[in-house]
Formats: structure tokens, C-alpha cells, sequence
């Protein structure tokens, strides 16, 4: 498929993405068309016109083999996508059922959002994530299947409407006020995004947003971790209590895991860490906020001290924020050895990368069955290195700052509506 170039260059990323080739073919430049009589002419955005393109060529099959595709868009020009969409009928259903996308919406009302469409991913990297959700899932049924004491009845109870589910995208709400030049919006206005985990698990009660999300990332500095944490458990409401971001090296693009050695070399190391929401009182104010309890730990060494460390979940972990802070929520561990971590990333290098797989097919198992604060602990000094995009938040957003999100813990309930 020949594509198209996404974006403009004045705009400046962090976040690994792919820009399109520019040897776009003159049919594809979208001409004008007489329309029907009975039809009102549609005036042409080029943007949405090049998305809607590509979203039909890989429907059909096609992909130019890039891995994810970034756009530059109005709230007006979103919406637009939503109307093309909703008029084709089999490709709107795919894409609500199959896409994953992201979708960061304008801060003010003179700036244009960013809406990242993710293709599928390479099998190795499917592959591990796949084997992440196994290692998770097995650990819950344990606990589930012991029951011996009344404690374990309780422990059980609570863990047994945990289910992994593959919807490929959930909505959340942007951080930070949405503002013209000279005021603020009223709250009502204050959009939504919207964050395509790798894995998410929910809990029966209240399972509009999950309460526990994964995301596998390449060669990223550990804030932009940080800010895909926040934009998750703060962006919920805290409704999503526990982000786990796993680092991977990719000493070749963000798109597939090398067949290389499990001995990462230099300061290339595949690390995990594991943000979690939490709450802390300021004298008469709650503040809510989120916490790195993991940073950055290498788990793919085959250093012995490595080895014996281990990923620690907790029960809370899996629970609504409602039932998340007993005690026993928070004794109760679900402990991964970083051995078993390492192994998982080795069959995923060792196994044949079906780059031959269809487009299409891909897609369709790519998604079986993501006062306030912006944290507490400032992450290392890193030094700077030139990168595309990163959704990075301000440092501090508090609810004692009414433009940063509008409204207080309680009017803010409802984010699922």
C-alpha cells in the first residue's frame, strides 16, 4: 500500500512514531468528485480523508507495514472521522471492534489533538504480552481455586469476577482544563481521550474501566512511563488502580522485539515498573494522586540477584477503588518471579516473526481475549535525546487548582457516562 505523509513536521513527539513514506501516488490525492444530486457536497479534509484511506486499506488487507500511523486533528475534524465512519457500515463495526487507537484531544480550542492509529503488532511482541496475561491470569485462578480458610473464602470471593478482557480501547478523561484565549470552558465542555492498552483487567462491579492496565513500550525514558501512569489511574478518576509499563530494548524499531541474545548488552535492559493510585491527606484536603512503587527494575538478566526478585501484585490491585482499601487487599501478594519474566521474552524472541501474516487477520487476533497531583517521586535526571512525541502531563495538577480538572473528587464520579 503506498502511503501518505500523516502529519506535519512543525510538531515535535517523544513517543516512538512512524511517519508515512512520501511517495503517495497522484490517485490518491483524493479529487474532487461530482456528487450525487441528492447528496451535500462534503468539503475535504485532507487529514481525516487520508485516515479513513488507510483505515479501508487495511480493512481490505493492505498495510504498508508501518506500525502506527499519527494524525493531527481539530475536535471538529475527530468528529468528522466518527460521522465517515458511522455511514460505512462493516468498517465502522470493525473499527469499534478491532481498532486500536489513541486519541489525546485539543487542550485549547485554537490547538489540534493527536490521534494515533496502532496496526497490528509484530507477532514476537503479540506473543509476549499474550504470555503476560497467562502468567497474571494463572496466579488469580490460584488464588480463586484455595479454599481452605475463611480468609481464603474472602480473598476468593473477591478475586473470582476478575476477568482479562481484549476491548481494544477505553475512554478517559484529558488532564488539564480545556481553554479558550481569554477564559476557561465550563467544565461540561472538557473532552474525553482515549488509551489502547495491551492488556487490561476488569473486575465484574463497575466494569466500564478496568482496574488494572499493561502497556509493553520500546527504548522509552522512564517519564514518559510516568505519563502514560498518569494519563491511566488519573485520567480514570482512579478507577484504574495499578499500571504495569514493561520497557523493552529495540535496537532496530518500535514495531518488533530482535531475535537477539537474552544478555541485554550495555544499557540496553528490558525493565518493568508498576505505578499505583493513591490517596494522602494535606491537612483538611485529600489529595489523590498516584505513586511508583517498581521504577524501572531490569528483569532479563541472568544475574542470580536478578533472578531471585520477583513483580509483586497486590489484591487491591484487581478491585474497584470502593473495595481496594482493606487490609487484607493489601497483604494479599500475587508474586511473578522475574525468571518466568525472562522467559516469557525469550520464546517471544525465539519464535518466528510471521511477517507474512495477513493485515486483516492480524488485526482480528491482535485484540483477543488503557485536589490531584501528578506523583510524588521525581524519576532520575535522564539526558536528552531527540524523540517524536510524549504525552507528558504538567509535573503537578492538584484538585486545589480548579482549571486542572474542572471539578472536585465527587462531582466527577460518573467519568463512564
Amino acid at each position: 500500500m503506498a502511503s501518505m505523509p500523516m502529519r506535519s513536521p512543525q510538531r515535535e513527539s517523544k513517543l516512538p512514531i512512524t511517519s508515512a513514506n512520501s511517495n503517495t501516488k497522484a490517485a490518491q490525492q483524493f479529487p474532487a468528485s461530482a456528487p450525487s444530486s441528492s447528496v451535500e457536497p462534503r468539503a475535504p479534509v485532507p487529514s481525516v480523508d487520508q485516515l479513513f484511506t488507510t483505515l479501508q486499506d487495511l480493512y481490505a488487507g493492505r498495510d504498508s507495514g508501518q506500525s502506527s500511523y499519527s494524525f493531527d486533528f481539530t475536535s471538529q475534524e475527530y468528529q468528522l472521522l466518527q460521522e465517515r465512519l458511522s455511514e460505512d457500515r462493516e468498517l465502522g463495526r470493525w473499527y469499534q471492534e478491532k481498532v486500536r487507537f489513541d486519541w489525546e484531544p485539543p487542550v485549547s480550542l485554537e490547538s489540534k489533538g493527536l490521534y494515533v492509529l496502532r496496526t497490528p503488532s509484530s507477532h514476537r511482541r503479540a506473543y509476549f504480552v499474550t504470555q503476560l496475561k497467562s502468567l497474571i491470569t494463572r496466579r488469580v485462578e490460584a488464588l480463586v481455586d484455595r479454599r481452605h480458610m475463611p480468609e481464603q473464602f474472602k480473598i476468593a470471593d473477591a478475586l473470582k469476577n476478575v476477568h482479562q478482557r481484549d476491548s481494544p480501547n477505553i475512554t478517559l478523561r484529558t488532564i488539564g482544563s480545556l481553554k479558550t484565549k481569554n477564559k476557561t470552558r465550563p467544565d461540561m465542555y472538557q473532552p474525553f481521550g482515549t488509551k489502547a492498552p495491551d492488556a487490561a483487567f476488569y473486575h465484574q462491579i463497575g466494569d466500564i474501566l478496568p482496574t488494572l492496565v499493561l502497556e509493553v513500550v520500546f527504548s522509552q525514558p522512564q517519564k514518559a512511563l510516568k505519563a502514560l501512569a498518569q494519563r491511566y489511574i488519573i485520567g480514570s478518576m482512579h478507577e484504574i488502580g495499578c499500571f504495569i509499563g514493561f520497557n523493552l530494548p529495540s535496537q532496530q524499531d518500535s514495531n518488533k522485539i530482535a531475535a537477539t541474545t537474552l544478555e541485554i548488552q550495555s544499557q540496553e535492559l528490558a525493565t518493568v515498573s508498576i505505578w499505583r493510585r493513591v490517596t494522602r491527606r494535606e491537612g483538611d484536603l485529600q489529595v489523590n494522586s498516584f505513586t511508583c512503587n517498581l521504577n524501572a527494575a531490569p528483569f532479563a538478566s541472568t544475574s542470580e540477584a536478578v533472578c531471585e526478585n520477583h513483580l509483586e501484585l497486590r489484591l487491591s490491585d484487581f478491585l474497584p477503588k470502593q473495595f481496594s482499601n482493606t487490609r487484607s487487599s493489601y497483604e494479599t501478594k500475587i508474586e511473578i518471579p522475574f525468571s518466568e519474566l525472562r522467559e516469557a521474552l525469550g520464546n517471544a524472541q525465539s519464535t518466528p516473526d510471521l511477517s507474512e501474516i495477513s493485515p486483516a487477520l492480524a488485526l482480528a487476533t491482535s485484540s483477543e481475549s488503557t485536589i490531584w497531583d501528578s506523583g510524588e517521586e521525581p524519576l532520575p535526571e535522564e539526558s536528552p535525546a531527540p524523540r517524536q512525541r510524549e504525552f507528558t502531563a504538567p509535573e503537578q495538577i492538584t484538585d486545589r487548582n480548579p482549571s486542572s480538572m474542572g471539578q472536585d473528587w465527587e462531582g466527577q464520579k460518573h467519568l463512564r457516562a
